[in-house]
């Protein structure tokens, strides 16, 4: 499922085993140099749904859990830029777990599945 040149998706079906049941892990393609990198989320290429809005979470202490929700009708993509955080999704028949902890690694989250954040690292900026 690759897009332009750029900016492409890749749901790992086979092989890498990166999506099982509620965990669907997508790359995100990280161009640079010497100057440093860039990663380029785009609505339908980078993404697979269109976007409507973006947000971050960041300063949050370890101790403190955050999320504890579910959508009805939305599908998001969680990455962590830069440190790491704990993601829990339960979709009421099965419950998994995934660390997020790369800003080439972005979890889609379903509607109707519940999220919840753990474990955030000093740096995390999700």
């Amino acid at each position: 499922m690759s897009k332009n040149g750029y900016g492409q998706y890749l749901l790992k079906l086979a092989g890498g085993n990166i999506m099982s049941g509620l965990v669907k892990l997508i790359d995100l393609l990280s161009l640079g140099d010497d100057r440093g990198s860039l990663v380029a989320l785009e609505a339908n290429k980078t993404v697979p749904f269109d976007i409507k809005r973006v947000y971050y979470i960041f300063g949050t202490k370890a101790e403190v859990a955050r999320g504890f929700h579910a959508h009805k009708a939305l599908k998001q993509v969680a990455v962590c830029v830069t440190g790491s955080c704990r993601m829990v999704l339960d979709n009421g028949k099965h419950k998994e777990t995934v660390w997020l902890d790369s800003p080439t690694k972005g979890l889609v989250i379903e509607d109707l599945v519940w999220r919840e954040m753990h474990d955030f690292s000093p740096t995390a900026c999700y």
